[in-house]
Order: C-alpha cells, then sequence, then structure tokens
C-alpha cells in the first residue's frame, strides 16, 4: 500500500480517480507468482479502496494554537495529497488535528477541580500550543453537493465546545449522573458514595487508608446493612483479620477470619454464621471481638505455604480429611506436580513439565499411588496432554500442536485426538486442525481478523463462514452467514437495543430492549410484539416483573405481575404471584436455600454439613432425600423415605454409587437391581449389563448385554 501511495499515486493527474482501478495499474509492476503470495492482503486493499456511492472529502482544515501551529490553514485537492517535511515539522500534528475535530483523539487526563466534590473534566493538555489558554480546529468537508463544517475549541480549563454547521452537538444532551462521591476531611476518613436512585455508600477508613465500616443506606436514608472489617496491629499490620456482616441492628449473620504466617500469606480461613441452615441466631462474639467456636457454627480451611522466599502454596486442605498437595521446580514458581489425597492416601495425580522459556508442554493425569509420574505400576487410568509450542519471535509460547493421549491396557501411550494450530503476528488464532485417533484429519477452522485484533471472519467445522462487522465502540454490530444475519443496535452505555435476525426466507425476527441510567433492562419485547417490564429497587434489584397480556379462564384480559423482596444478602426471600399469593425463602450464610414456602402450605426444607454440601432435602410431596459423599464431593449414597409429622415414616429406598478418580463406575439400590458401566481406558462406556426385568446386574449371568463402539472421533456408531 504505501509503494502505491509513493511511487503511483504522484502521477495522478485526472480530479476524479478511481484508486481500485489505479491499484490494479500499480500490481501490473509485480511478477504473478510473487503476488499471488499476498493475495489475501491485496484483496483487503483493494476492498479498503472501494469508492462509495458519495464520498466524503476534506476540503480544507484550519489549526489554532493546536500544538506547535499558532496559525495555518490548509486547502486540499483532490486525489491523494501528501505532507512531507524535516522530523518534528509538524507532519503528524495535521492528521492529529483532523482525529481531534472529529472527536476520534484518544488521550485524556483528568482533571480535578474541587477534591471535595470530585468536580473535574476530561484536558487534551498536549494539543494546546504552549502558552496560550486555547486552540481550536476548524475542519471542511464535502459529501457530493453538502458542505459540513465542524469546528472544536479547547480551553485550558476543560470547556469544550463543538459545533456542526454551527449547531451546539452538546447544547442538548442532558446529562446523567450515575454516581456522586464526596469525601469529607481525610482526618476523618469519610467518603460518602451516592447512586443514581438515592441509595448511599459510607466508606469509613482509618488513618492508613484501610477501610473499617461499610454502611449501605436505602434512598430515603434508613440503614440497611454494614460490612465491618478488623485490621491487625504490629505483627499482622495491614492485614486484614476479620470480616463481619451485619444487619441494621448490629446482629451479625456472617463472619471470615483470617490468619497469617510470617510472609503475610493466609493460612487459616475460617467461615461462621449459619452453615448448615439449622442455626439462626446471630453470632456469638468473644471479649476481643472475634465469634466463639462453641454456639456458632464455623468451617475451617488451613494452607501451608514454602519458606524458601517463594511463598508458594504447597497444601491446603479442610476437615473433611481430602488435601491437595503442590510441589514446585526448585528454585522457580512453576507447578511441577499436585497430589489429592484423601485420609493422607494419594487418589489422583497431576504431573506437568515445561520447557526452556517456562512455557506447559506436558500434562500427566492419572490415579497412581506414587509421588514420582515414572512410578506407574498402579496406575490404570492416566491422561497425557502434550503440547508443543512456538519457540520463535512473534508469539513466543503460542500452542501450536496439542495432542491428548492416554494409557491403553498395558500402559501403552495411545492418541485420542490432536489440534494443531496457526497464529498471525499479532498472536490471534488463524486456524485449527483437527485430528482423530487415528491421527486422520476431521476438520478445521478459520479465523481472520481486522488490523485491532477484532475477528472479522470465522469458519466453522461445517465450512459455514460468519462475516462480524464492528461498530465504533467495538460492540458486534452484525453477523452474517449463509443460515441467517443477526444486526445488533446499541444505546450510548453499549447496551443492546435492538436484535434484528433475518432468514434467507425472507423471515425477520426483532427483539428491542430499554434500559434505565443505571443500564438495568426495564422494558423488553419479544419477537412476537410481547413487551415484559422490569422495576428495580435503589440497589439496582429487580422488584416488580410484569409480563406479556394473556387471557385468562374467564377470557378476560390479565397483565401477569410478579414483585420480590430481599434479604440483606440479596437473596430473595418473597415472591408475590399475580394472584397475590406468596412464596417465601431463606438462606444460610453461604446463600444457598434453607426453606422454601409455598401458598398451599407445601414446603422444601434444605440441610447442608459445615462443607456446604446437600445433607439432606425435603420435597413438597414430604419426601426426605439424604446424601453421602466422597473426598471428590461426588455422592456415593442416597436414602429416600417418607416425611410424617411424627418423624421418619416408610423407607423408599436408596442408592449407592461407586467412582474411580476419574469415572461413575457402579450404582446400586439396595435391591440386588445394579448398574456396573465398564468404561476403556479414554473413560468411554463400551459396555452395560442388565437382568431379565431391565435392571443392570453384571453377575446375572441370564442378563442382556449392551456394547458401544465408538469411531476414531469418539462418537458413538
Amino acid at each position: 500500500m504505501l509503494g502505491f501511495v509513493i511511487h503511483q499515486a504522484p502521477n495522478i493527474k485526472e480530479d476524479k480517480l478511481n484508486p481500485s482501478k489505479e491499484f490494479d495499474k500499480f500490481l501490473k509492476n509485480y511478477p504473478l507468482n510473487q503476488l499471488k503470495r499476498y493475495t489475501k492482503e491485496i484483496n483487503k486493499i483493494k476492498e479498503s479502496l472501494k469508492l462509495p456511492e458519495k464520498q466524503i472529502r476534506i476540503k480544507s482544515i484550519k489549526l489554532i494554537n493546536f500544538k506547535s501551529y499558532s496559525f495555518v490553514k490548509i486547502d486540499f485537492q483532490n486525489g491523494i495529497n501528501i505532507f512531507y517535511g524535516d522530523n518534528g515539522s509538524g507532519k503528524t500534528s495535521i492528521i492529529d488535528a483532523i482525529l481531534f475535530a472529529l472527536y476520534m483523539d484518544s488521550w485524556h487526563t483528568i482533571h480535578i477541580v474541587d477534591f471535595n466534590n470530585l468536580d473535574f473534566s476530561l484536558l487534551n493538555t498536549q494539543v494546546i500550543r504552549v502558552g496560550e489558554e486555547f486552540c481550536e480546529v476548524e475542519l471542511e468537508l464535502e459529501k457530493g453537493d453538502d458542505i459540513i463544517h465542524i469546528n472544536r475549541k479547547l480551553s485550558r480549563n476543560g470547556v469544550h465546545k463543538i459545533t456542526i454547521n454551527n449547531l451546539d452537538l452538546f447544547e442538548n444532551i442532558k446529562r446523567r449522573v450515575i454516581h456522586k462521591f464526596k469525601n469529607k476531611a481525610l482526618k476523618e476518613g469519610i467518603t460518602k458514595v451516592t447512586n443514581s436512585k438515592g441509595a448511599k455508600w459510607l466508606y469509613k477508613f482509618n488513618a492508613f487508608l484501610e477501610i473499617l465500616r461499610v454502611e449501605k443506606y436505602t434512598d430515603d436514608g434508613a440503614l440497611y446493612n454494614v460490612k465491618r472489617n478488623k485490621w491487625g496491629k504490629n505483627r499482622d499490620a495491614n492485614n486484614l483479620l476479620a470480616e463481619f456482616y451485619e444487619d441494621n441492628t448490629g446482629n451479625i449473620f456472617k463472619c471470615l477470619t483470617y490468619k497469617y504466617d510470617n510472609f503475610g500469606n493466609i493460612i487459616d480461613e475460617c467461615i461462621y454464621g449459619n452453615l448448615t441452615g439449622q442455626n439462626k441466631a446471630p453470632l456469638i462474639l468473644s471479649s476481643i471481638g472475634i465469634p466463639l467456636k462453641k454456639g456458632n457454627q464455623s468451617h475451617l480451611k488451613k494452607r501451608k505455604y514454602s519458606e524458601d522466599g517463594f511463598n508458594l502454596l504447597i497444601q491446603e486442605g479442610d476437615s473433611k480429611s481430602t488435601e491437595i498437595k503442590y510441589g514446585y521446580i526448585t528454585d522457580t514458581n512453576l507447578l511441577a506436580k499436585k497430589f489429592i489425597l484423601f485420609q493422607g492416601n494419594i487418589k489422583k495425580r497431576y504431573f506437568y513439565e515445561y520447557n526452556d522459556n517456562a512455557t506447559l508442554i506436558n500434562e500427566i493425569v492419572d490415579d497412581g499411588v506414587e509421588e514420582k509420574a515414572n512410578q506407574a505400576y498402579s496406575v490404570v487410568v492416566r491422561y497425557i496432554t502434550e503440547i508443543e509450542t512456538n519457540r520463535v519471535y512473534p508469539n513466543v509460547g503460542n500452542s501450536l500442536k496439542i495432542s491428548k493421549k492416554h494409557f491403553d491396557s498395558k500402559q501403552q501411550i495411545k492418541l485420542i485426538n490432536e489440534k494443531v494450530n496457526t497464529f498471525n503476528d499479532l498472536g490471534d488464532l488463524l486456524s485449527q486442525d483437527f485430528f482423530d485417533s487415528d491421527g486422520n484429519s476431521c476438520f478445521s477452522i478459520k479465523n481472520e481478523y481486522d488490523l485491532t485484533g477484532k475477528l472479522t471472519s470465522h469458519i466453522d467445522k461445517r465450512g459455514i463462514e460468519t462475516i462480524y462487522t464492528y461498530d465504533a465502540n467495538n460492540n458486534v454490530r452484525s453477523q452474517k452467514s449463509k443460515e441467517s444475519t443477526l444486526e445488533y443496535q446499541y444505546d450510548y452505555l453499549n447496551n443492546l437495543i435492538e436484535e434484528k435476525q433475518s432468514f434467507p426466507s425472507g423471515l425477520i425476527l426483532i427483539q428491542k430492549m430499554q434500559y434505565d441510567e443505571d443500564s438495568n433492562l426495564i422494558i423488553s419485547e419479544d419477537i412476537y410484539g410481547n413487551t415484559t417490564e422490569h422495576e428495580y429497587d435503589c440497589f439496582s434489584r429487580l422488584i416488580k416483573e410484569k409480563q406479556p397480556k394473556i387471557i385468562d379462564e374467564n377470557n378476560e384480559i390479565l397483565i401477569p405481575q410478579f414483585q420480590y423482596e430481599y434479604d440483606i444478602f440479596d437473596n430473595v426471600i418473597q415472591i408475590t404471584d399475580p394472584k397475590g399469593y406468596l412464596i417465601e425463602k431463606s438462606y444460610n450464610s453461604r446463600n444457598q436455600p434453607v426453606n422454601i414456602n409455598y401458598p398451599d402450605n407445601s414446603q422444601e426444607m434444605y440441610s447442608y454439613d459445615l462443607q456446604g454440601s446437600l445433607h439432606r432435602k425435603l420435597m413438597r410431596d414430604s419426601t426426605v432425600y439424604i446424601y453421602e459423599y466422597d473426598y471428590l464431593g461426588r455422592i456415593i449414597a442416597e436414602e429416600h423415605f417418607t416425611q410424617t409429622c411424627t418423624g421418619p415414616g416408610y423407607w423408599l429406598g436408596d442408592k449407592l454409587y461407586k467412582y474411580n478418580a476419574f469415572d461413575h463406575y457402579w450404582t446400586g439400590d439396595g435391591k440386588n437391581h445394579n448398574i456396573r458401566y465398564i468404561r476403556n481406558r479414554q473413560g468411554q462406556i463400551i459396555s452395560e449389563f442388565a437382568t431379565k426385568d431391565g435392571y443392570i446386574n453384571y453377575e446375572n449371568k441370564e442378563g442382556f448385554k449392551t456394547d458401544y463402539i465408538y469411531d476414531p472421533l469418539g462418537r458413538v456408531i
């Protein structure tokens, strides 16, 4: 392109030229075999040189106090204009002035006028000539028979003025305040934040700028909740020791405490509160302001870090007897191995290898019990990921080939699948070629990008291409394929306000959206023209939803309306349906549901263990389920029975589940009705065994057997 501008353009004398034709003439200077190497780039340049029906041409530009220019006026000629001169003579400043007039300049400095009220303006201080109080650029454009005058003036105090054909661009623009910030004197340590709906937050901090307390207020000024922080002193200076979550009366319903080692690493993290769902009382604090162990539910996570100066996590676990240990390459922070242990025994192993650029090139995951990867005598299942990386500039470290492999029954390494990547010089993924377990090519995907790295074309594995275009804010404006075209429109806050889908058959589907000043969706219109309205409280939580009109059983038109109420942790605690019936909910300190009461007096109840796993649930039909879990949090036992007013009723059955380190392989229901799965070394089910009554039973030799066969891509055939 640069060669075309330098060598070809100066010889063009016509007032009305066709750049595409001139570019074709220019290309004739080069041999065809050389041009074929750059076909894609040449086509892009040709596309950019296509002339619209009405071109916009710069006629002139006038600069006043802009950068190095005190005053200059330049008239542009038809065709290509070239600026030349010594370094620093102001060539680039002309381009900057054009961008400045079009409001496309990108550099901004925040100028604080009043710190207390945070009154500020955006200044482009680089563009105003030294010693002057303002700069001004006037740009004259020509579009067909129309002349467009753009004038932009910037004062050193931050005042902007821009006019288009003498009309003030900002005159009718409404100012929208999203948040207000007010800082009292620093010694008081208070910052007040008010949102657009009138809700307020008071941030109170100490002399070290550590936040001590955050008070949250409703739009009518009532205290809603408080988050309080406790900071360390002396050895624990600057360490957060505890976080307390309180209601508006000072009752504490959740607390997180932290303990640190000598290097500031968190070694103990404990949560206090209603963890199981059975302890709804506020927390009880000790004389030093920390929750008591006795009378409060709690769960502790412990961590251990290396003492070699790297402060690397080497062990973590909780009271479930499950822990994770980490090992690193000596004198580095590169993870070399990770073990998942239960009751001190290794259950699952991870190993990692790197090249001399510290890029991961190999990962092994298996069910071995020893600490070294080559100790594989006990391994039944092993998965291997081999990564071939780029070792030359640019894109050093990018994954060029990723191979997934596994152990077979003789511990020989076999291929599962493979993926080959190519990248452009900016690191964008250009193509991915996929190969099956036999090494045969299966399909590819291809991508193209613009100069800013945005995806412009994607060809999927079916060979279908999707073309993407973008607006000035980098929002996707359209995506077009042979299946359909999607077009998007956005508001000035980049919220999607319209989605239009067009099909080759002529069918057009349109969805529309409207938002409030906080970008909350307030009106949505579906493809049939039905509208749903949303209303929010001062904290931007949905409190009312009006659904599309319907006709009830009496042939009357109704507008169903739902209303919502929340607790101090933003959980929905009450839903009012269109008939005024209530659904009431409560939660534990992890925001997991505990009780759900329905209008017909039925209910659901949930109980959890201290780790957060569901232990017991009561359903609306008065049946109860009880669960037990293994070291990875997988269900291993499930009991099912009825619930009566006085306690447990009839036993309805149970189920047991068995797993290896990776997969579920057996289920039993306590009545000799079992499900057994036989898997290959890739984890795929290859056999099931069933009795005559339809239940799976591996021991019943008169049963039915179902086999599964897979193609090289892992699909059942």
